[in-house]
């Protein structure tokens, strides 16, 4: 298993929590981190393409305006020290507006610390 972090921003606050309950849902194993005032949801899944097919499903209910995003991060084994990001919805830009009053080390440091993280010994 490897661990995936998701950063969103859904401004409309249902489709929001419909979001994180089918994440939830989709990743029992899971672990919510709340810095800055913004949200990683990190989970332990098996490859990539099983990952990004559950969250294009997810999406399909969801009110998302041009300024929302989902960005999923994770690490490559060929590449174990580079964190990499996938837009799943929005753009890089409006990640990186959102995450502008986060400084650079903080964001950093809680990426690598939750793609870390170890779910074998989480209680489920």
């Amino acid at each position: 298993m490897k661990s995936y972090v998701i950063i969103y921003n859904i401004s409309d606050q249902g489709s929001e929590q419909l979001f994180l309950e089918d994440l939830k849902r989709k990743f029992p194993r899971n672990k919510i981190q709340q810095e800055n005032n913004k949200r990683y949801f990190c989970f332990a899944e098996r490859e990539l393409p099983g990952v990004q097919d559950a969250l294009q499903e997810s999406m399909d209910n969801l009110n998302l305006d041009e300024d929302d995003y989902i960005a999923l991060y994770y690490i490559r084994e060929e590449e174990p020290d580079s964190i990499n990001r996938l837009m799943v919805f929005g753009t890089s830009q409006n990640i990186e507006n959102d995450l502008n009053h986060i400084p650079r080390k903080t964001h950093d440091m809680t990426l690598a610390e939750l793609l870390e993280f170890d779910f074998i010994f989480q209680k489920h």
